[in-house]
């Protein structure tokens, strides 16, 4: 949901006027009218302060509530959860951005990237295990027209661990070749579903231009 329909669903549960609600949350009515009327699309830290205080929630939960309606249902909300983690500690987020594509025809997707509040020079990329293997079994789809799963890659790889190494390579080398210049780390996310990421663990490259972790939502 959107920051407005966020406001406006609270003022409901509540039941009270948005002024009440400015009084209640100690935002300013004329922050609550901006965001009321679309003026603030996106959270300031005041504002998440606020409300984390009000609602007597963390700051990460409060913009996970907000930002969650606004991905489908096929983004990783581990993805999202991270982000939000970063938003929250000084970071400025983008979420699911498209870049040009220069390995295929069309564009290419990340979950998301931050960068540090006034520096912007260094970037995070944030993207799920499961979101990587789907980009990457889309060069081969073109070919063999069949959906990713355990048989199809099977049919292509010697093994899974190749399988999984490939994958990763995959990932590695569209962010070399994206728009990004200055990344500094790469952060896999997964969650219990993803059993195959401990093999992925085992493929780190060390020659990269950054680093690459894996995050797995608690």
């Amino acid at each position: 949901m959107s920051l407005t329909t966020y406001i406006y669903k609270l003022k409901e549960q509540k039941n009270i006027s948005f002024r009440q609600l400015a009084i209640e949350s100690k935002i300013s009515y004329s922050n609550i009218m901006d965001i009321k009327n679309d003026r603030i699309a996106f959270p300031t830290d005041t504002i998440l302060t606020k409300l984390s205080k009000y609602l007597d929630k963390s700051k990460e939960d409060v913009l996970f509530e907000i930002l969650e309606d606004d991905v489908d249902e096929n983004y990783s909300l581990t993805s999202l959860r991270y982000l939000c983690y970063l938003n929250t500690h000084n970071y400025t987020i983008a979420i699911n951005p498209n870049f040009s594509n220069p390995l295929k025809v069309g564009t290419m997707t990340f979950d998301g990237y931050a960068y540090k509040k006034r520096s912007g020079n260094t970037f995070t990329i944030v993207d799920s295990w499961s979101h990587i293997k789907k980009e990457h079994w889309k060069m081969f789809k073109i070919h063999y027209h069949t959906d990713l799963n355990r048989d199809s890659w099977a049919e292509l790889f010697v093994n899974e661990n190749m399988y999984v190494s490939n994958v990763l390579y995959f990932e590695i080398l569209r962010i070399e070749s994206s728009e990004f210049n200055n990344v500094k780390e790469v952060i896999i996310t997964y969650d219990e579903n993803d059993y195959d990421v401990e093999y992925a663990k085992q493929y780190i490259y060390q020659k990269t231009k950054f680093t690459i972790k894996f995050w797995k939502s608690k």
